[in-house]
């Protein structure tokens, strides 16, 4: 059962200065999006005039023509850009391994705020539509989900409050909280969509003593969102995940970061590049 709510709020302090530190950062990226390389190359096919013979539409003119029927005329194509229709859900783990300290000091959970923010701040220039959330676990009839940014919200005082007050606690069951997160994300009308999910281990719960059943029901969440037309990304911290992430999200849907404090720093370019 998936119980969602919102986080205590909190001094978001700590994420203000980091905002800061990483601002030379969001400043490049700023500049990727004033120079309009994210927006979309899209093909448009059956125009009156264009660079290339569009084939099929140029078959169908020729079999109309056959037929005695007024043939199309529509037998080019030609290339435009449009603006992006993202959105993008980032699902934080919280379980309570995120408590761990960290050489650069804060613990795993503390970076993975910050990613989240760098990442949704630089959507947001983009003109994407964004989500912070996060989920940790008591058993199946306990998953915590918790809504730090919605769909929609900008990202004020509030939502850095909300994503201040995160807690490290419980466990990681992944399939639940990846299928309830696919579910909000399909609601949003926006043509491409994209679930970035931050873990720091592979799934756990005090309810199941097999690793694979939860592991073969994370790989059921991911494979169910494809479906849904919803790509999702994992990036995770843990050194050993390669013995079952590539399992869980597939071949190039993952990252394996081998320097924790280097989470801030890699994510924001990386999600900007996979949500092109």
């Amino acid at each position: 059962t998936v119980l969602e709510g919102r986080p205590a709020r909190a001094d978001p302090t700590a994420l203000q200065a980091a905002l800061e530190h990483h601002a030379a950062l969001l400043q490049r990226l700023d500049k990727v999006l004033r120079a309009g390389r994210l927006r979309e190359r899209v093909k448009l096919r059956a125009q009156w005039r264009g660079d290339e013979l569009d084939v099929d539409a140029a078959v169908r003119s020729a079999i109309e023509r056959r037929s005695r029927h007024p043939p199309g005329e529509k037998v080019h194509q030609r290339f435009d850009h449009r603006e992006r229709e993202v959105a993008a859900l980032v699902l934080i783990d919280s379980s309570t391994s995120t408590a761990d300290p960290v050489a650069s000091g804060g613990s795993v959970l503390d970076l993975a705020r910050v990613a989240a923010l760098l990442t949704t701040l630089a959507l947001e220039h983009a003109g994407d539509v964004c989500a912070i959330e996060a989920f940790c676990s008591n058993g199946r009839h306990e998953v915590r989900y918790e809504r730090a940014l919605d769909f929609g919200e900008a990202m004020g005082v509030n939502a850095l409050a909300r994503l201040a007050g995160l807690r490290s606690r419980l466990s990681t069951r992944m399939g639940a909280a990846l299928r309830h997160a696919t579910t909000r994300l399909a609601a949003q009308p926006r043509r491409r969509k994209l679930l970035l999910f931050i873990t720091d281990g592979e799934p756990h719960d005090i309810d199941i003593h097999d690793r694979r059943y939860l592991v073969e029901d994370a790989r059921r969440a991911v494979m169910e969102a494809g479906r849904r037309g919803i790509a999702v990304f994992c990036v995770t911290l843990d050194p050993a995940a390669d013995n079952y992430v590539r399992h869980i999200f597939g071949a190039g849907q993952y990252r394996v970061l081998d320097r924790i404090d280097s989470l801030p720093r890699v994510l924001p370019p990386m999600v900007m590049r996979l949500s092109r």
